[in-house]
This record gives C-alpha cells, structure tokens and sequence, in this order.
C-alpha cells in the first residue's frame, strides 16, 4: 500500500557520507525530479487544478515530481481528498475490503508517493504577495543553515505565481528578484514583472488535459434545456471579483416577466469595508436603488432570478453548471488563469468578460461582450494591501448592455474557443525552463538514468558529499521533502 513519505532523518552510505533517506515501503524511488509545493487538494479549486495539471504536464515530459502534502494536512491521503484528485495527477487509485467491513484506498504512481534521489529544484505554487515569497525563500528552519547556503538554495528555487493587478510593491518585487526563476501564467505578467526589473519571468500557460475538453462538450451535449436563458458564474464573494456590480446589471437590464436566470456559485471570502459581506446583503442593498425598484423587482421576484449557491460543489457538478448554462459572465476587476471562463468556452458557451487577464487563452471578444476599454483603470481595494495598485475600472452600463446584447441578440453573439495549450507543450517548456535555471543539459539528465550511479553505498565524489550533508539537514527538518542547499556547480556535477 503506498503511503506518503516523510523524510524521519538520514541513513549513511558504507563511505560514512551522509546519505538519502532511504524510501518508506511502497514508495516510488527516483534518480531525480523537482519538488512542488503549494495546495492540490481541492477537487474544484482553480488553484489546486492549477497545480495538478501542471504537475501531470511536467511529469510527462519526462520530469519527475514529488507533491508532498500541504502544510495543514498529516498525510496525502486523507479520505476526504476524492478519488477524482489523485485520477488528475496520474495515480492509480484501487481500494481493498478489510475485516471490520474498513475499505482502504490503494494509491499508486502518484507524485505524492515520491521519493527523490536528486532534488533539482523546488517550485513553489503561490500568490504574489510578500508573505508567502518569504515563506518560500526563508522558511522557517532557514536559521539553521550559514548565510552563504542560504543564498546558494535561492537560485534553485521557481516561484509560480499570478497577478491580478497592474503592478507589485518594491518589497514583493525584490523577493521575485532573489528566486531562479519566476513562472507565470500570460504574457500581461509577464510584462509587468519584466518592467519592474523581474528579469527571470517566464509565461507556463496553463495546460487543458484532452480529457477536460471532452467532459465538458460530453456534459454540454447530453444537458436538457432550460426552457430560459441562463447566465451563471462562478467564483469566491471578494471585491476583485465584483458581483455586486454583475447583480446590478442583471437587474437592470431584465424585468421580473423575462425568460432569464443568473446562477451565482460562490463562496465566502473574507470581509470588506464597504462590499457586502454575503450575496444575500448584496441583493438587499440593489432592492433599494431607484433603478432597480423601476423594473418592478421585489425581494421574491429577485430570489426566483438569482440563484445563490454558496455550499461546497463537486468538480462534476461545476461541469453541470457549464453544461446547463448558456452564458458566462465575468465581471472582475482582474484575473490570472480563469478556469472558469476557459471551460465555459471550451463547452461551448456565450461569454461576458472583463478581458483583464486571462488574455493568453480568451479570444478577443468584440466590445458588446468585453467590458473593459482597455485603458480606465480604478485603485484596487485597500483591504488587499495592495498599496497604490490600479486594475480595471469595469463599467456599470458595459455590463448592463452585455447582459441585454446576450439575451435579445444571442444568435449573433460572438462564440469562440478558446486558446488551448496542450500538456504536452506546457511539459516541455516547463522541462526546458527547469533544465535552464540549474544549467543542466539533458545529457547529464540522461547520464543519472544508469543503474550504477544509484548503488546505496557508491562512495559519492567531493562534491556529492557537500550537496548531501546540506541536504541531510533540510530532510531532518520538517514534513517537506529537503531542498537542494548548492550552487550551480554542484548541480551541474
């Protein structure tokens, strides 16, 4: 049975070296690979489908990949985490009865089953804010290693990150600066991180499994109508991502006697001055507005118009949503990746979208779909901390006469598809990157393939030997797997 490995200290090698630890039972033993970190757990989380996708695609380049749990977790596999997760990353997954009437899960060839003889680097998965930059290049057991080792870990470390703004404060940007490599998902990042002196940005798109592609359009031809038009979008309640404002249009631009509905599926996000802390004290705030009360809205007509849905949903059921609807509808103010949005186009759906962001995989959508002028831009919200960062300014009546242009005009309303970039080409260009930032060629890659470099005991060259005793104290140090304390040199040998 596969369990997650744990690194519990270092054995030696017959030289007296320090050592690997050697893999648990059941683990997946590896000449060498990368290490991710950041959360994969989430079934409908677009942050963690994110990661395994990405996962996957660089895994099938030839890659290897160790996934430990998150930090929050005891163990990768808890029962809670669906089978669908570990499908996503390329796991085998079988479960076996035992006496009691138990079921134990099976988990096999799963990144998270990994143990690594050679680390080349440690991406990390996260948002472009200072806290979790510093996290990733000075966590918490940093004090125990000298200043020099400290600073030669950093250049074999990748963060992957997105923004959802117009720039990042110095402070955030020094950190980006101090990693090897900085991945993002579209090219607007990555000219806002290179103006800011970023210079090791990089685009990895993200990748859509073929897979994906045919659930949705599978979902999509199999759904019964509706007998209405259905707007729905998907997303947490936050001010960035601007509901309010979509409520508003939809109010105004339909009546209660319209064959309409807005599906909002959502859920709690934090609390912020001035935005409505639930969708529910959203709609009561729009029932007071002359425009909206003009229309003939009621609190009743309202609630059989606006679906809330803020439970909890399955990732098969977000597929559901995508196939029973017939527009999606984005008003933020910024996004990065935007799954959502991409898997609405891919099942063939009608699109309103702010277009900031998400550029690299939306097609270009004409001005009665796109909100944005491409230009106005407004502060973000001070409760991000954010400090002088702009992002779009989304225009109210835009967004009301988008709303009217889908539902009275649907069959000349613009449908296109959606830029895919396939796993393949994402894997490789991850490959390349990660070859890159360790100044490896393949040949030196393929050269730790051979059986004889992995004996348990070959006494290690000079230069081995440093890399492993640096790595022996990270490994003893904490649930994540060690990193890999040298220079270029060393990575290099």
């Amino acid at each position: 049975m596969a369990e997650v490995y744990e690194p519990k200290g270092l054995e030696s090698d017959a030289d007296g070296a320090a050592g690997f630890a050697k893999p648990a039972q059941g683990i997946q033993g590896v000449p060498y690979g990368i290490t991710w970190r950041g959360p994969w757990e989430g079934d409908a989380i677009s942050f963690a489908q994110v990661t395994r996708r990405t996962v996957r695609a660089i895994e099938k380049a030839g890659m290897p990949v160790f996934l430990p749990a998150n930090w929050s977790r005891q163990s990768a596999f808890d029962d809670d985490i669906p089978d669908s997760v570990f499908a996503e990353l390329g796991a085998k997954v079988s479960k076996r009865p035992e006496e009691g009437g138990r079921v134990v899960r099976d988990i096999d060839n799963s990144p998270t089953t990994r143990h690594l003889d050679r680390i080349l680097v440690t991406v990390t998965h996260c948002t472009a804010d200072y806290k979790p930059l510093h996290e990733a290049l000075y966590p918490g057991n940093a004090h125990l290693l000298m200043p020099e080792e400290i600073r030669q870990i950093h250049p074999f470390l990748i963060a992957m990150t997105a923004l959802e703004r117009d720039r990042v404060d110095p402070d955030t940007v020094s950190l980006l600066k101090t990693f090897g490599q900085v991945w993002v998902p579209c090219e607007r990042n990555k000219a806002v991180l290179r103006s800011l002196g970023v210079k090791n940005a990089h685009v990895v798109p993200h990748p859509l499994p073929e897979e994906r592609a045919a659930e949705l359009i599978r979902a999509k031809g199999g759904s019964v109508p509706q007998g209405r038009y259905v707007f729905y979008t998907i997303g947490k309640w936050e001010p960035r991502k601007n509901q309010m404002a979509m409520m508003r249009g939809f109010l105004r631009a339909f009546a209660p006697i319209d064959k309409v509905v807005l599906l909002v599926k959502t859920s709690p996000f934090g609390k912020y001055k001035g935005y409505p802390e639930t969708p529910a004290d959203a709609i009561k705030a729009l029932l007071e507005e002359p425009e909206v009360k003009a229309k003939g809205w009621t609190a009743e007509t309202v609630h059989q118009k606006i679906r809330v849905n803020m439970d909890r949903m399955a990732d098969r059921d977000i597929v559901n949503l995508h196939a029973m609807g017939n527009c999606y509808v984005n008003t933020a103010h910024g996004e990065a990746w935007e799954l959502s949005c991409y898997d609405a186009l891919i099942a063939g759906n009608n699109l309103i979208h702010t277009g900031w962001g998400s550029e690299d995989y939306a097609p270009e959508l004409p001005p009665g779909q796109k909100l944005w002028d491409g230009k106005s831009t407004e502060p973000c919200h001070p409760d991000y901390r954010w400090g002088h960062c702009r992002w779009a300014k989304v225009d109210q009546d835009a967004i009301t006469l988008a709303f009217r242009a889908a539902f009275y005009d649907s069959p000349n309303f613009v449908r296109k598809s959606p830029v895919i970039h396939s796993p393949a080409s994402v894997g490789e260009t991850c490959r390349k990157l990660i070859l890159e930032c360790c100044n490896l060629t393949e040949e030196k890659v393929h050269g730790w393939l051979r059986p004889e470099r992995h004996r348990r005991g070959q006494a290690p060259d000079g230069r081995e030997v440093v890399a492993r005793r640096r790595l022996r104290l990270g490994a003893a140090l904490g649930p994540q797997p060690p990193w890999r304390a040298s220079g270029r040199r060393d990575a290099a040998g």
